[in-house]
């Protein structure tokens, strides 16, 4: 059995992209996911709309096919997955229908992989790429409700929801793909959120809204090339998108409170079909969920809304292989969002702010591969990998967050050197 190789568990967009990082780097892998096909997600019968355009949304080494639409669906990224897959000679490291039922360390170091069927495995190092959808109800939270709590995914399909008074909890766009979805069909719908994020059109000038010439220097892309190249200092950013969204768009508008933070920490929301549905009145916004109480749901401003169905979603990612690792404590490395060194690796759990995700994870890729083929160094002594304390979903801006992870793995590398000298 060969120690010398790393474990990617899933098969979706991060980890076919440490999967190529790896592959090119001559770094020995497997690839275990549960589905019959690669894609993740997109796989799945209730996949999430996709509000990224196709230049943003397919990898800098492989075009999407022309015959795209512009804002491709899940089945088309899901194809484009499995052609990425073909291109690059991954098929031999996938091992799909195949799940990863336990990870646990061994006492000698890296990690023993107990595969679905009883086989087990060893590798020196796991990456997981897993997704980041799991436990999102709040334990703590006080009173009991008469009525029915579900997870949030999979989504609730029309049926589970028609006729009924319906209060979704959740900042992410699948939160406000089933609040609208209820909006049709409910008695009622409430939709309640934490942290309001700014409502955003998905096309403005007849062409998709990350695809706007000029916007991408807005959103930190460098000015110029090579050394000589320079981004717009982040205030100026900030300032100059606030002034443009203040022209055109109202929070207040939707009936949605005015979020607090930059647009680079609140998040957008590109939901067009949410906001169509707001302004009609048929979706009750409200505030984070205090307590429960019988069939009524109160919230931070005091007022309550009556239900017979909570639909949690949050951004806690869970991990059931995992189960017997400590993820609680602190350590990891903050910069890479939940990724945690240096053979315990969290991919995916970085999101960019009206951004390409797709790019996000190859630069989280193309670290993995640099720290797997021995040409990186921590900052910080080896030891056991540990996550940051609460996994939770990282919001940044795509081109800031790039050059800092690529200033640090060129830090990594110099660390590296230094060490065989």
């Amino acid at each position: 059995m060969d120690e010398a190789r790393a474990c990617i568990v899933g098969a979706g967009l991060s980890g076919l992209a440490a999967a190529r990082a790896l592959s090119a780097r001559g770094v020995p892998f497997d690839c275990f996911d549960r589905r019959s096909a690669v894609g993740g997600v997109c796989r799945s019968e209730m996949a999430p709309r996709l509000d990224v355009s196709k230049r943003h949304l397919q990898f800098s080494d492989w075009p999407m096919p022309g015959s795209y639409p512009r804002l491709p669906a899940p089945r088309h990224l899901a194809s484009y997955l499995s052609d990425y897959a073909e291109r690059f000679d991954l098929r031999p490291h996938l091992r799909l229908r195949t799940e990863v039922r336990r990870a646990s360390r061994r006492p000698e170091g890296g990690w023993e992989v107990e595969l679905e069927g009883g086989e087990r495995r060893s590798y020196s190092a796991l990456a997981v790429a897993a997704g980041r959808r799991g436990r999102s109800r709040p334990r703590s939270l006080p009173g009991s409700f008469a009525g029915e709590e579900r997870e949030g995914w999979p989504p609730p399909r029309r049926e589970q929801l028609r006729g009924r008074d319906v209060v979704v909890v959740g900042d992410g766009p699948e939160a406000y793909e089933a609040a609208t979805t209820a909006s049709y069909v409910a008695c009622s719908t409430s939709f309640s959120t934490r942290r309001p994020r700014y409502p955003l059109p998905q096309v403005v000038l007849g062409r998709p809204l990350d695809d706007l010439p000029g916007l991408d220097y807005l959103r930190g892309r460098p000015i110029g090339r090579g050394a000589a190249s320079t981004a717009l200092p982040r205030p100026v950013r900030q300032g100059a998108l606030r002034a443009l969204y203040g022209r055109f768009i109202s929070p207040r508008s939707y009936g949605l409170p005015e979020p607090r933070e930059p647009l680079a920490d609140a998040g957008a929301m590109l939901a067009p079909q949410l906001l169509e549905r707001l302004l009609h009145g048929r979706i009750d916004v409200k505030p984070a969920v205090t307590r429960l109480a019988g069939d009524q749901v109160v919230f931070a401003d005091g007022s309550a809304a009556r239900a017979d169905l909570v639909v949690w979603f949050g951004n806690r990612p869970h991990y059931p292989f995992l189960a017997e690792v400590d993820l609680t404590s602190s350590g990891g490395e903050p910069l890479l969002g939940a990724c945690a060194g240096p053979d315990l690796f969290f991919l995916g759990l970085v999101e960019p702010v009206a951004g390409s995700p797709t790019a996000v994870a190859e630069v989280q890729a193309s670290w993995l591969a640099a720290q797997l083929a021995g040409e990186y160094a921590s900052p910080r002594p080896a030891g056991p990998g540990t996550a940051p304390r609460g996994l939770r979903l990282k919001r940044v801006e795509q081109h800031e967050y790039r050059r800092q992870v690529e200033r640090e793995v060129r830090a990594g590398r110099r660390r590296a050197r230094s060490l065989v000298r």
